[in-house]
């Protein structure tokens, strides 16, 4: 599965911005993925943490709490949906005040 889109980093010289990023990622298992082409995600897991029954949203992220991705179909997304999605990566343990929100 190829993935693209943009992504916020701050590099060694503490300069923030956002980058555009690009990789495949291969099923490794149910809701598991592994990254087989580029340097995203530097080899790590990447796991499904939730989706809502409809599929419109998901929670990713790797297992260590490194990257954490919520996606929604709409750009504007369902609000409930995306804040059971955030709720849940709270609860897995990812630091939600870290997260960037409106990334494209």
């Amino acid at each position: 599965m190829q993935v693209s889109g943009q992504r916020f980093d701050i590099d060694d010289a503490a300069v923030a911005g956002f980058e555009s990023f690009s990789t495949v990622l291969s099923a490794s298992g149910n809701g598991r993925f592994r990254e087989t082409g580029g340097t995203v995600f530097a080899g790590k897991a990447v796991w499904v943490l939730w989706m809502d029954a409809d599929n419109r949203t998901a929670a990713i992220g790797t297992p260590g709490g490194e990257f954490g991705w919520i996606m929604d179909r709409r750009a504007t997304g369902g609000q409930d949906r995306l804040k059971a999605a955030s709720e849940i990566m709270q609860w897995m343990g990812y630091d939600m005040d870290v997260m960037r929100k409106g990334a494209k």
